[in-house]
């Protein structure tokens, strides 16, 4: 049954979904570095705040598929168990985290949430809310 739910999944995305870009940096200051991926997502706009004057901060809800991520091997640290095609713990690595980015319609995005959706053990489901 998972892995029928993430074959659903990775075709809705792929008939309705759009490109987006997950970004881990790594280290601080000048010597600061990130790891990129593109990958296909589902955005959903939920509410425009206005801050101060003209300037407006936009609320994402983003639904991912951990196939992409899996396949690339995003962000490029060793996975928990060698040869690991799956993603089976809320601890994993490569799950996007609150101090990862998202970029949204070319504008890098402040993840606020995480929830990595497990059926049987395996992550048929990621998604985020992030805003900026």
């Amino acid at each position: 049954m998972s892995s029928q739910l993430l074959s659903q999944l990775n075709r809705w995305i792929a008939r309705r979904g759009e490109d987006v870009t997950l970004r881990r940096y790594f280290g601080s200051g000048p010597s600061r570095t990130n790891t990129d991926l593109t990958l296909p997502a589902k955005v959903k706009g939920l509410v425009a705040e206005q801050l101060i004057g003209a300037v407006a901060q936009q609320t994402y809800f983003i639904v991912l598929s951990p196939t992409h991520i899996v396949s690339d091997g995003w962000p490029h640290v060793p996975p928990p168990a060698p040869g690991s095609e799956v993603i089976s713990s809320d601890s994993d690595a490569r799950l996007p985290t609150v101090a990862d980015k998202v970029l949204v319609h070319a504008k890098e995005r402040a993840i606020s949430r995480v929830v990595a959706v497990f059926e049987r053990g395996l992550c048929v489901r990621i998604e985020l809310t992030a805003t900026g």
